[in-house]
């Protein structure tokens, strides 16, 4: 589907998380990750994983921004025109490992291994 305002949501979050400037944290569920950002709006990046209608699995990605009485203000996937799916899952991996801060474990690991 062709929505301008979604693209130019995902590719400006999507800059903005490269450069760190997206406070992500993980949630009780593993397949979704929030950021609160200035207290008025919140974002989140979700995994969906579900059958699809030849019974087979598949995976579903969203961004979504929600205003601070929790409605939906807009939502990115990879149904938007100009999203594809692989940069949906590409970012996903990028939102996870920064909500769990894999670069600083991966160095403190490295770091370890080199003083054994």
């Amino acid at each position: 589907m062709k929505d301008a305002q979604a693209l130019e949501f995902f590719t400006n979050i999507q800059a903005r998380t490269e450069a760190g400037k997206v406070p992500w944290q993980p949630t009780a569920d593993e397949n979704e990750y929030v950021a609160s950002v200035g207290g008025e709006f919140s974002l989140g990046m979700t995994r969906l994983k579900f059958l699809d209608a030849f019974r087979r699995e598949a995976v579903l990605h969203k961004l979504t921004m929600k205003d601070k009485e929790n409605r939906r203000l807009i939502t990115a996937d990879e149904n938007v025109e100009g999203i594809s799916e692989e940069q949906m899952r590409a970012f996903f991996v990028m939102v996870e490992r920064q909500a769990l801060g894999v670069g600083e474990k991966l160095g403190r690991l490295l770091d370890q291994l080199d003083r054994a």
